[in-house]
């Protein structure tokens, strides 16, 4: 969904989504029914499940504050999916079915827009995460001199500024978005991917000294690190296969759909779908958190106690 023209075409992705024949209407209504009821719920979790754990970040003194800082930020980003995206993708699919089109075009374009700076937002902070955890591994005490909150946070900046300026690319020249998506997802790829092999090269042979000269510290530091890394993976897989699918459809899309035809009933309820899932990766994370970061999981169950008790 974007506010496109395909390859100097005079049809837009508006026109694409938000012109249906009744047939289609009728056909979709059911199943659109059934996807608003999830994805409202997903939005409850999203919100509640990462509000819990800002709380629980806010109030724990054991978390990095590298690592409580990229946490911070996910867990935001993943609250203005669940506040913004997800009821304006709701409320694109409500246009739909009760065929106000005018509301339609509108909506179709802030979705999409939207959509484009958080998960480019995202995609850039986790690969992040991994090549911060790269850097505390390979500097070691000069780490905490190099890597400083202050430039953290003009790194963050950055990212947010990069999305917002490829989501308005997409409303101006669709196939130098793309380019641009092509190009930032292949480096955050290719960047994680090196990372997590010379992090897994380097603790293998640290751990081999480490067993050799019987370092009790250093090993406690390797394996704190280890657990860390094996944080930002899951995250990171997480992300992969929630946002997979959608990639996928609309890279079909690109090459199947012809502007000029309408859309069809299986087409749309898979890209809702496919979608359905992307958010869902917003309700996922907090339970990643939980599961992996040992003194999140410990603040989380003390404030749910608290909230249990009143």
């Amino acid at each position: 969904m974007a506010n496109e023209t395909i390859y100097g075409g005079q049809n837009t992705v508006e026109n694409i989504y938000c012109s249906f024949p009744n047939t289609l209407v009728e056909d979709i209504e059911l199943r659109i029914t059934f996807l608003l009821v999830l994805n409202i719920f997903i939005s409850l979790a999203a919100v509640l499940g990462n509000a819990v754990i800002l709380d629980a970040l806010s109030n724990d003194p054991f978390c990095r504050s590298s690592s409580r800082f990229f946490l911070r930020c996910l867990a935001t980003k993943d609250i203005c999916v669940g506040l913004i995206s997800e009821p304006l993708t709701v409320c694109y699919w409500l246009s739909t079915v009760k065929e106000r089109w005018n509301n339609c075009h509108s909506l179709v374009t802030a979705v999409f827009v939207i959509a484009n700076i958080l998960t480019l937002f995202s995609l850039m902070t986790v690969t992040t995460t991994i090549i911060d955890r790269f850097l505390a591994l390979k500097l070691g005490l000069r780490y905490k001199h190099v890597v400083t909150l202050r430039r953290l946070r003009i790194t963050l900046a950055a990212f947010w500024i990069v999305s917002f300026a490829i989501a308005v690319i997409s409303l101006l020249n669709f196939p130098a978005y793309l380019w641009h998506v092509y190009v930032v997802t292949s480096l955050c790829l290719v960047t994680a991917s090196f990372a997590f092999t010379k992090i897994f090269c380097t603790l293998s042979a640290h751990q081999n000294q480490v067993l050799g000269s019987e370092q009790q510290k250093t090993s406690l530091n390797l394996m704190r690190i280890k657990k860390e890394v094996s944080s930002a993976f899951w995250v990171k897989l997480n992300m992969i296969v929630c946002y997979l699918p959608h990639i996928i459809v609309g890279v079909v899309a690109q090459v199947l759909q012809d502007p000029s035809d309408p859309i069809s009933t299986t087409f749309f309820i898979t890209k809702a779908s496919a979608l359905t899932l992307v958010y869902l990766n917003s309700s996922l994370n907090p339970i990643l958190y939980c599961w992996k970061i040992k003194s999140i999981r410990h603040a989380v169950k003390i404030r749910l106690k608290k909230l249990l008790s009143l």
